[in-house]
């Protein structure tokens, strides 16, 4: 009875896993507070993972400068599994260059973009039709 038990105790315990690896987590971003900055521009994004766009309304993008966030999308569907990431980035200067990291929910991972991301106040960068990816 005592390995039936136990049995039952481990299956259960990897369900457990499986469901809290099923119901990830972003990593908790907080947008910046646009007042603290003196600059802003926007840009209009499309997540891709290996040239693929995703498509899962859970995967997020945000613009850093070292540890501080500056800009973090808000995803709006588009409809047919399009999906675009409108971000207002701030700065103190006019012209910053930043980094940006993408969390995929699929792997509950952030992935950093090896590209960094110029950025240049009052500008839009990308479009619905042409989102920066």
């Amino acid at each position: 009875m005592k390995r039936v038990h136990k049995a039952y105790t481990i299956i259960l315990f990897i369900f457990v896993l499986a469901y809290i690896k099923a119901e990830a987590q972003n990593p908790n971003w907080s947008p910046p507070l646009g007042s603290s900055f003196q600059f802003s521009a926007n840009v209009i994004a499309e997540i891709k993972f290996s040239d693929v766009a995703s498509n899962n309304v859970n995967d997020a993008v945000a613009f850093f400068d070292g540890a501080e966030i500056r800009g973090l999308g808000n995803v709006v569907s588009l409809g047919n599994g399009l999906y675009r990431h409108f971000i207002t980035v701030h700065s103190n200067q006019a012209l910053d260059t930043l980094t940006l990291k993408v969390y995929h929910h699929g792997t509950d991972h952030v992935y950093e973009v090896q590209q960094p991301f110029i950025f240049q106040s009052q500008s839009i960068t990308g479009s619905v039709d042409n989102a920066y990816s």
